[in-house]
């Protein structure tokens, strides 16, 4: 048996006008704001000017905006003013936090009484990728508020997320759990570094249209 079937123009017509796609509204990014004088080392008594950069909608760099909330994580150490500045109070690290609307950017200070305190952390390198099941051990130095190099300090070892990064608390060694990003700091006499990525990629080679190489993900 022979079937046949008819559709109306105008059924057709609204068939087209429906399958117009609607126009696709501009994404929005998130602002956001960034720490750009990083992690600093004062005397008691000492002042600082801590400064940020502010990125639009847009994702572009624009004028910073007024009610930029400033606030220390321990004001018996650090004080910080509405401006950014910050003065030692006491021997110690705090951490000073620049808020404004759901972003924010973050710096620790750390206060020394005399030269010979350690006041810097640093790790190195600070950033390092890892292939799954990778086993590393990054390098950390103790430094005095002149930059000289502090010899013989023992650290502590930690990371933000031991599902991607697992590492050892005495001697720093990090195996690479899963994919995805982890953060590591390093302490000694009290003060931390500022954090060190971890990242874990997924690696592989690729063939396409007469052409090959190899590639890599990150999470």
């Amino acid at each position: 048996m022979k079937c046949s079937f008819f559709i109306p123009g105008a059924i057709l017509l609204m068939i087209a006008g429906c399958s117009k796609s609607p126009d696709t509204p501009a994404a929005i990014i998130p602002e956001r704001i960034e720490m750009t004088t990083g992690s600093q080392s004062i005397t008691i008594g000492g002042m600082v000017t801590l400064n940020i950069a502010y990125y639009n909608t847009l994702g572009v760099v624009a004028t910073t905006p007024a009610g930029i909330m400033w606030t220390s994580s321990n004001m018996a150490i650090a004080t910080v003013n509405q401006q950014g500045i910050v003065t030692g109070a006491s021997a110690g690290q705090a951490e000073i936090k620049a808020t404004y609307n759901n972003a924010r950017a973050t710096a620790l200070v750390t206060v020394v009484a005399n030269n010979s305190q350690t006041a810097i952390v640093e790790i190195s390198p600070g950033i390092k990728e890892l292939v799954l099941n990778e086993a590393f051990t990054p390098a950390a130095t103790a430094k005095d508020i002149n930059g000289n190099v502090l010899a013989g300090k023992t650290f502590t070892w930690k990371t933000d997320n031991a599902l991607y990064a697992g590492i050892n608390s005495s001697t720093g060694q990090v195996n690479a759990m899963g994919y995805g990003t982890a953060n590591i700091t390093a302490t000694t006499d009290g003060i931390q570094s500022s954090p060190a990525m971890i990242q874990v990629i997924r690696t592989g080679n690729f063939m396409t249209m007469g052409s090959t190489g190899a590639a890599k993900l990150k999470i």
